[in-house]
């Protein structure tokens, strides 16, 4: 399942992009809902964009959080972009944000823990 762009702040060979999404929940909310289960284990998949000219990433940060009202669960990523859904059922937006030296871009989805 692809995440859905949030708010971006972005210089690559092509050209800057700035991006700024008033509400970021209900964007998150308004895509296609992914069901997981609790501790199941999720891996992170990024590609490169190739209409930036395919920009290699080098050292990038990368964080994963739930976001639900006004909570936010901070989830461990592990070396190989993996990471556990916890034991919190309902309803969260999937938060990934991704920073290197080129800018941060956020990404986000609609998910179910079940």
């Amino acid at each position: 399942m692809q995440l859905a762009e949030g708010n971006v702040s972005w210089s690559s060979s092509s050209g800057d992009v700035d991006q700024k999404i008033d509400d970021i929940q209900e964007l998150g909310l308004s895509q296609e809902k992914m069901k997981v289960t609790t501790n199941e284990k999720v891996s992170l998949d990024f590609q490169e964009n190739a209409r930036n000219g395919g920009d290699i990433w080098t050292d990038p940060k990368i964080t994963v959080a739930l976001l639900k009202d006004e909570q936010r669960i901070e989830l461990e990523l592990h070396e190989n972009r993996e990471f556990q859904i916890p034991n919190n059922k309902g309803s969260y937006v999937l938060e990934v944000v991704f920073t290197s030296s080129r800018g941060t871009a956020q990404y986000v989805g609609n998910i179910l823990i079940q």
